[in-house]
């Protein structure tokens, strides 16, 4: 029985549950209305005994299946789904505490839950006697077709999970194998979580910090020392700033040492277990496993396609290169490459220079504030929602905010409904998950409970945003609305929220960073400190100044798609994972290895996407052939295309194979053509004369 929750890294592991069988209740008393909200802010003591709670409910229900008399195909569906329902609000919300709580007993607690409704989880997918009730019912006929979608998937996921072998040692070598993987891919996340590394200079160290703005400077300046962390709000704005090649290669080297050395070793670990289990269940590799079910097909073609994108962008790669080689050689003529250290400094450059984009320009428009309301008034827009603020605090951190969701048609009517809820834990702290991720907490079910989740994000908490971390936040929001959205009507758990195929949900997301470069959304909500919006010459200069670094974009992503690829396509007591890693830069990344750095230590996808990178670029391949249709108004918010859209594909969910949405409302087949328009969009240089106008 596999879970379909959106996968979120893990924590470390504890001893394990062990529910006491008198805690056994009945079947069926399952989440009460669907107006009950998740537990979010549960005390540690209460979490212990709730996730205990999931697994019973889970064994009960799973125990009247087996014991029911000629069960038909939709009693046998509806008593599977109610499983997944247990097992999922568990888990995905255990996923959630235990990346983000601040509290170290209860972020235990949660793994620890995870870890042991995940375990069960599999020990169904592995239960003998639960495949021949289900495979009892394959000739009846279910009530639609969804249905029969849901009966085809669960056979489905009963043969990738190895139920079909009949020697019991193999059956409980799969499952110790798929725990085994889960704990290390837990610590291997907490071990990234855990380290925040700091990069020092004294304050009246001038030449060190030439180029970090005032306001970056006084807020990190402590006992006469600038301290600047590896967290993202710290790191992103002063590699691509700071001047002194010095300070950027330090704080480049203190962000690729996080988890190092020793998140090495556990992905060697991880990476044998893998291919263990892959061989083990029939496959070649791990990665022709993990492919199978995906839009892409297989292994091969996953490669094939890394290796077109890299061969379509390479000559733009090494153009955009020469550009930026060309800027550092009039700091230091002796350079003969860009290091990965100087690619953002270097580009931000280019772009005030080549395109007259001001850095420090452009963030006075923007703060987080601003930009929150900013992405919500555009859902609001786009998918005719609307959201209010829950005053009350609710969440599991003092500065999370919590929201709930409306169709908007209902919004202002006495009996209006909520359609969802979400929750925003959007600044850095320890111990707290350090990139930005939607993670879903209940997947909506048609009658029984609405769709939660949450974004986590690591922005600045005040002063100025970078507008790339504003783009970041209407990436992740579009996981968010997918999940709310794709929530609705859902009869399954399996098929509801982001439930495509895993190299279609990054296209929605990636597709809604466009909105944050549309000069109608931006002026609604940037403003600056004298509540001037942002000029409409401003947007188009820093529109025009994004085409820039396509390429360099394009072989980063490739090199990050073939190195989780290739890691996975072989026998890893065939190479040296290092040194492979190593391999594969020097083919697809057009930057020199950085000694004494590991990219693999804290490259969290690594473990949570496995050998499936690759669907980052894929899907911003579906996600223009999506933005094709928008781009034929000249608003980007125009109602009949925005719910159309919405329609089609968000609120689709899983119901439909990712191929059939795309096509229902692009209208002709998905091919890589608008992929290659985009990679073909180049920006304009301004000369001085106009960027003086």
């Amino acid at each position: 029985m596999l879970l379909s929750f959106v996968l979120c890294i893990l924590v470390v592991t504890v001893n394990s549950f062990a529910p006491p069988p008198q805690q056994l209740v009945p079947y069926p008393a399952v989440p009460s209305t669907p107006e009950q909200n998740a537990p979010v802010s549960m005390k540690s003591d209460a979490m212990k005994s709730w996730c205990a709670q999931r697994k019973n409910q889970a064994i009960s229900i799973k125990n009247s299946l087996l014991s029911a008399q000629n069960p038909s195909k939709d009693d046998v569906l509806k008593k599977l789904n109610l499983i997944d329902i247990e097992l999922g609000n568990g888990a995905m919300l255990a996923s959630l505490l235990s990346q983000t709580h601040p509290d170290e007993i209860m972020r235990n607690i949660s793994t620890t839950c995870e870890l042991d409704l995940k375990a069960f989880s599999t020990q169904l997918s592995l239960d003998r006697e639960l495949y021949k009730v289900v495979v009892s019912v394959q000739n009846d006929t279910p009530v639609d077709s969804v249905a029969q979608r849901r009966y085809e998937r669960a056979i489905r996921n009963f043969k990738r999970s190895g139920v079909q072998f009949d020697d019991k040692e193999i059956r409980a070598k799969i499952q110790n194998l798929t725990e085994e993987i889960e704990a290390l891919g837990t610590q291997f996340s907490q071990n990234v979580n855990s380290d925040t590394r700091n990069v020092t200079r004294l304050v009246t160290d001038t030449v060190s910090l030439e180029g970090l703005s005032k306001d970056f400077i006084d807020s990190h300046t402590k006992d006469g020392k600038v301290v600047i962390s590896t967290n993202y709000p710290d790191y992103q704005p002063a590699i691509k700033l700071a001047k002194n090649s010095d300070l950027r290669k330090d704080l480049f080297m203190a962000f690729e040492q996080r988890a190092f050395p020793q998140n090495l070793a556990i992905l060697d670990k991880v990476l044998s277990k893998r291919y263990e289990l892959a061989k083990l269940l029939g496959y070649s590799s791990w990665a022709e496993y993990v492919t199978e079910v995906n839009m892409i097909g297989n292994a091969e073609n996953a490669n094939n396609f890394i290796l077109n994108v890299t061969s379509l962008t390479s000559e733009r790669t090494k153009q955009e290169i020469a550009e930026l080689l060309e800027l550092k050689k009039q700091d230091d003529p002796a350079s003969t490459s860009i290091e990965a250290y100087d690619v953002s400094y270097y580009s931000e450059k280019l772009r005030q220079k080549a395109y007259s984009v001001d850095n420090s320009e452009v963030r006075k428009y923007f703060t987080y504030s601003q930009a929150r309301d900013g992405v919500i008034w555009v859902a609001e827009q786009l998918f005719a929602v609307k959201f209010q603020k829950v005053q009350a605090q609710v969440g599991w951190h003092s500065s999370v905010e919590t929201y709930e969701v409306y169709w908007k048609r209902d919004f202002n009517s006495q009996t209006k409904k909520r359609i969802g809820r979400i929750h925003l834990d959007m600044f850095p702290r320890d111990n707290k998950y350090k990139h930005a991720a939607q993670f879903p907490i209940r997947a909506g079910v048609h009658n029984i409970q609405l769709p939660e989740g949450a974004l986590i994000c690591n922005f600045p908490a005040t002063g100025p945003m970078e507008h790339s971390q504003v783009t970041t936040l209407f990436h992740e929001f579009g996981h968010l609305m997918h999940h709310i959205i794709g929530g609705q009507e859902k009869v399954w758990a399996e098929f509801s929220g982001v439930a495509t195929e895993w190299d279609f949900v990054e296209a929605p997301s990636q597709m809604l960073e466009e909105w944050a470069f549309d000069e109608k959304i931006l002026q609604h909500f940037a403003f600056d400190k004298d509540s001037n919006k942002i000029p409409s010459d401003l947007v188009k200069k820093l529109k025009n100044a994004s085409l820039f670094g396509k390429g360099i974009y394009a072989a980063q992503q490739m090199f990050y798609a073939a190195l989780s690829l290739q890691l996975h396509m072989k026998d890893p007591s065939t190479f040296s994972t290092s040194e492979l890693a190593d391999q594969i830069q020097l083919k697809f990344s057009p930057f020199p290895i950085v000694p004494n750095t590991s990219k693999l230590s804290s490259f969290g996808h690594i473990i949570g996407y496995s050998a499936v990178y690759y669907t980052y670029m894929w899907s911003q391949a579906l996600g223009q052939h999506i933005f094709s249709v928008f781009k034929k108004n000249s608003d980007l918010l125009e109602p009949f295309t925005a719910l159309n859209y919405r329609d089609e594909i968000i609120r689709v969910g899983g119901n439909k194979d990712a191929k059939v949405l795309v096509y229902d409302f692009v209208k002709k087949p998905f091919t890589l053509d608008d992929l290659h328009n985009w990679f073909n969009e180049y920006p304009v240089p301004i000369s001085s004369t106009q960027a003086t106008k």
